[in-house]
């Protein structure tokens, strides 16, 4: 072997020397120097792209992150118009919307529910995290409930304000169907403003042809909010795949 040789192997095997050593650095690393493995998995997530579907009975016209105070500003939610495309009025419709950050991590997981969508109308709804210090930069939003042919009606409902601001309604809710049937009670509450502050849904079981059951249930309107007034929806559940 020529010295020439014996240079050229002694340079290759510095280099991967070198190369080795330098691996070695780079996953011992934790934020000095060259970032370790794991920083830079962490630096590479990203917020994936909105998501918003809809199915065969309701449209998503449009959607987008709703700020806080305007353009530019934290992202506290989500805004979103839908239509009911269908030929009929939906009775109930329940929303879940997942809400991510600038690293792909889930801020809040929040159900919104929508009543009496008649055919061919719009909504616009915003659906806001309740998380603290929340910047919104990504959703994906799906249809999880719908509830159809309603089955039961309530009658002789009433609403009594509690003293520390939650409101109680109660009422009675009779099977108008010829079989024994499930029913769940969606009581939308309403602000001075007709915005929806929050919707509580109650399911009642084995209610018998004709029969009569009691109902009543509490809502706690969020901090600084009060309820003017409320709606009442019943309707039997029918589960949506996702």
């Amino acid at each position: 072997m020529t010295e020439k040789d014996n240079i050229q192997d002694i340079q290759s095997a510095n280099i991967t020397e070198d190369l080795d050593t330098l691996l070695k650095n780079f996953d011992e690393t934790s934020g000095e120097g060259l970032p370790s493995a794991e920083k830079l998995a962490e630096m590479a997530r990203k917020a994936p792209e909105p998501v918003a579907n809809g199915n065969k009975q309701v449209e998503i016209v449009s959607h987008k992150v709703l700020p806080k105070s305007g353009e530019g500003s934290p992202g506290k939610g989500v805004y979103l118009e839908i239509k009911n495309i269908t030929s009929a009025a939906i009775g109930k419709l329940t929303l879940q919307t997942l809400m991510f950050d600038a690293k792909e991590y889930v801020i809040d997981t929040v159900e919104k529910t929508v009543t009496d969508f008649q055919c061919d109308k719009t909504r616009i709804l915003r659906i806001v995290t309740s998380a603290e210090n929340a910047d919104v930069k990504s959703y994906e939003v799906k249809i999880t409930n719908i509830a159809v042919t309603p089955v039961a009606v309530a009658t002789g409902d009433e609403r009594k304000i509690l003293p520390n601001g939650d409101v109680n309604v109660s009422g009675m809710i009779k099977n108008v169907s010829g079989i024994k049937t499930d029913a769940s009670i969606a009581v939308t509450f309403l602000d001075t403003k007709k915005e929806e502050p929050g919707t509580v849904v109650l399911p009642v079981k084995d209610i018998e042809p004709g029969s009569v059951k009691n109902f009543s249930l509490l809502f706690r309107p969020p901090t600084g909010e009060k309820v003017k007034t409320y709606t009442i929806d019943i309707g039997e559940t029918a589960e949506m795949t996702a």
